[in-house]
């Protein structure tokens, strides 16, 4: 093959696994989210629309927001942030753009996920417009991130 066929056959299989992929996902997702929980999780957010909530499985979950005031261009410039600026204490060891995401990923945990075994909670931001709807930003939040666990273990 031609390098050119080559690399668009790759591209095609490529479309066709995230396609199959993304079945499979949805084939085992749960999108049983009590109406007040999403309540919640949009009081903690803000302004920033909530999209969709999706739980896999038994130990993972996907949180969907909407920020218009996200960019590809704003975040290669470093100029993007989930939430409003935080103060030192409030980032409590995580980076300022992962807070309001890590506050969201709590909630979430604490109103069901503690009980389901939960065990990553992911935070994905995207945009409004243009090709910007296209994009996204996904922080992921694993047990010792959401729990009061590393809490613990840090005043030991």
């Amino acid at each position: 093959m031609r390098p050119v066929a080559t690399l668009r056959f790759a591209r095609l299989l490529q479309v066709v696994v995230l396609v199959l992929v993304g079945a499979v996902a949805r084939a085992d997702a749960r999108h049983t989210v009590p109406a007040s929980v999403r309540a919640e999780l949009q009081a903690r957010a803000g302004h920033y629309p909530l999209v969709a909530v999706t739980v896999f499985a038994h130990d993972s979950a996907l949180i969907v927001f909407e920020d218009s005031t996200y960019t590809g261009k704003a975040l290669v410039a470093g100029t993007w942030m989930f939430g409003p600026p935080v103060t030192e204490a409030e980032a409590d060891h995580c980076p300022p753009q992962k807070v309001l995401g890590r506050q969201v990923a709590r909630t979430f945990w604490r109103r069901g996920g503690k009980d389901a075994d939960l065990k990553t909670v992911i935070v994905r931001m995207q945009g409004t417009i243009g090709l910007d709807r296209y994009s996204f930003v996904v922080i992921q939040y694993n047990y010792f991130a959401i729990s009061s666990e590393l809490a613990a273990l840090e005043n030991k």
